[in-house]
This record gives C-alpha cells, structure tokens and sequence, in this order.
C-alpha cells in the first residue's frame, strides 16, 4: 500500500490495505502484525483526508500495541505519535497534543531506538501548535526538529524529492557536523530509503521493512 500511495495511486492503496487488514483478523486474530495493518490502513485514509474513517483504525492499532508491549514501552512512542496525527486530521487537538506529549516522553526513554521519529514528532507538533496560534511553543518545538553538535551525528530528517507531475519519493538522511571553525563542514550521509515508505519493496515480506522500524526505530537502508 505504501508502494502505491508513493505513486499517487490512493484509492489502489486504500483497497489493499484493506484486503491486508482482512487477511490479518483472520490469520493473525490480536496481533502486532494486525495492529500494524491496522495502522497502515489508517494512515492511507488520513492521508486522503479522511479523518472520520482513518482515525478509528489507528486507535485500534495504538490500543492493541499498548496491550501487546506495555503502555510504558519505549516502542510505544511512534504509536502516540500515529494517533497524534490522526486525532489532529479528525479535529480532536487537545487529544492530539497530549498525545506528541507522550510520544516526546516515550522517546526520550530510549533515544537510541527512537532517533528518527523524535524530530518528526517536534515538526508535527509545531505545526499543530501554529495553527493554534501558539507561535512561541511552535517555534520551540520545531527548532527541535533537527539539532546538529559538534563531532555527533544528527538525528534522521525525512525528506520528500518530486518524481514526476504527480509523485514524490521519500528518503531520509542524518548529518555529521565535523567542525564549526575555523572552517565549517557538515557531512550528510547518502539518502536512505524510508522503511517505512520505501519505493519499493526492501523487505520479505514487504511489509516487515516497516515493522522492524516501528520496533528497533530508524535504521540505515542503504548503508553509511
């Protein structure tokens, strides 16, 4: 399904995702991977703008994860973060807040493993609270979208490249900054594809690319 919203082809990415979620219920019952396709049909539907059907089913999946790995996991932290977005699309902002919240939390638990998804929660949060009208708290929260230190690597920054009239490949990078005097120079590794969007598929099955990353966190795809 990601494959095919990469490609614009939304409603083909709908139907599927549905066809994945239906086999899931019924191979796997109560399952990371059924809350998994539960959240990926979810995300479509977000993505599509519709916040009535989409919301519902990522709160399943964030219900059945927290049931499966503990409401106080680490792991825990890209399923706020999914239902975060997904109360803003439906219009419930206050639950969302408490929700990238939560996420800011889980993931300052283990950084290791969450590395890729804290900016994104920043970025995400800050433009919620701009259009709040909380300016000084979004400014906040996006200036922590992306830091840079000094001899460190930074955290991933997701990226979206146009392939065409209509499409748009995503990739995510992290920079090394080496030194900022006496001459500045700032690494930035090679474009890595997203596990969790890739262009095609990097896993067999398709499928566990995104899984292993909602587990373990970011992950280099295409090596240093």
């Amino acid at each position: 399904s990601m494959v095919l919203q990469q490609l614009r082809r939304d409603a083909e990415a709908e139907t599927f995702a549905e066809e994945v979620v239906a086999l899931r219920r019924k191979r796997n019952g109560r399952s990371l991977r059924l809350a998994h396709a539960l959240s990926n049909l979810g995300l479509v539907k977000l993505a599509r703008g519709d916040g009535a059907g989409g919301e519902p089913l990522v709160r399943e999946a964030f219900e059945l994860r927290s049931e499966m790995l503990g409401a106080d996991s680490p792991s825990m932290a890209g399923s706020h973060s999914n239902l975060a977005w997904a109360c803003d699309v439906a219009g419930k902002r206050e639950e969302s807040l408490g929700h990238y919240a939560r996420a800011i939390e889980l993931c300052a638990k283990d950084p290791a493993a969450n590395r890729g998804l804290l900016p994104v929660v920043h970025k995400n949060l800050g433009k919620l609270l701009m259009r709040l009208g909380r300016h000084d708290d979004a400014y906040a929260s996006l200036s922590k979208a992306l830091e840079l230190r000094e001899g460190a690597w930074s955290d991933w920054l997701k990226v979206k490249f146009k392939a065409g009239l209509l499409q748009s490949v995503s990739g995510m990078l992290r920079f090394y900054l080496v030194q900022m005097a006496p001459v500045f120079e700032l690494y930035a590794s090679p474009i890595n594809f997203d596990p969790e969007q890739p262009l095609f598929p990097i896993s067999s099955p398709p499928g566990y690319a995104a899984e292993l990353a909602s587990r373990l966190g970011t992950y280099y795809t295409t090596g240093m």
